[in-house]
Formats: structure tokens, sequence, C-alpha cells
């Protein structure tokens, strides 16, 4: 086990003791004073209110102890921290400010069989549909007529 595993453990481990002997001692009280007959907080003793303050105390220092490890106690690894920045890495054109287009069904998912409209011009190499106002090809890059 390395040696910083070890140290956390033990951390750990101290402050769970911590944080269980005061809530030990805090139910002690609270118990004696349930089962007092005048069920009060005048029942409460200087004795009782020393142990209070004592348990208090165990959960400060557990807490403490806690924070010594590295983690908190019973959130097993800790809160997630995420980057602010974090996402998927942009291409060199995304940081340039191009958006990439959501994608569109092939050609051959289309369902018309007729002409596609005005708008598009058939590829004379390969015979892909391009936008009108494209220069090129967007399947071979040869040059589009008109």
């Amino acid at each position: 086990m390395r040696e910083s595993l070890r140290k956390q453990l033990i951390w750990q481990g101290a402050a769970l003791l911590s944080y269980f002997a005061g809530m030990l001692l805090f139910l002690v009280v609270v118990l004696r004073v349930v089962g007092s007959p005048d069920l009060s907080l005048a029942a409460l003793t200087t004795g009782d209110m020393v142990a209070l303050v004592v348990s208090v105390i165990l959960f400060g220092l557990g807490g403490l102890l806690s924070r010594k490890s590295g983690g908190s106690v019973g959130s097993g690894m800790g809160p997630i921290q995420m980057a602010q920045n974090q996402g998927p890495e942009q291409s060199k054109l995304e940081e340039l400010g191009y958006q990439i287009p959501p994608e569109q069904p092939d050609e051959s998912e289309s369902t018309g069989d007729g002409p596609s409209g005005h708008d598009e011009v058939r590829c004379p190499v390969c015979g892909a549909r391009n936008d009108r106002s494209f220069t090129y090809c967007k399947q071979c890059s040869s040059d589009l007529p008109g």
C-alpha cells in the first residue's frame, strides 16, 4: 500500500473515531435528559453541559481531521469538481469561429425519386447533389457547372 494512501486512511479513521465518540457522548446526554422524570432542560447538570460541549468539540475535531486527509467523512471520494472549460475538444476550425452544421442524411437515404429542386446541382463527376452556391463538389471537390 502506498504511503500516502496509508496516511489518508489513518486520518480518515481518526476522523471517524472522533465523530463516533462525539455522537456517542451526545446521545448519552440526550437519553439521560429524556429518561429523567421531569423531561426538561432544567434536568441538565453541569456535567451534562460539559459533555455536550465536549461532543461538539469532537464533531469539530472530526471535521478538521477529515479535511487534513483531503476528503470528507461519508462522501466517498469527495465532491466531483469539473473544470469550467471541460467538454469535447474543439477543432481548429471551431476555434476560428466555424460552426459545424448538423449531420444531414446521405442522398442514398432520400425518399424522393424526382428532381430535388432548383436550388441544387448535380456533380458531373460523382453525381452528388450540391447547393447552387457551391463552386466545388462537396463529395469529390471537382468543379461544378454554372
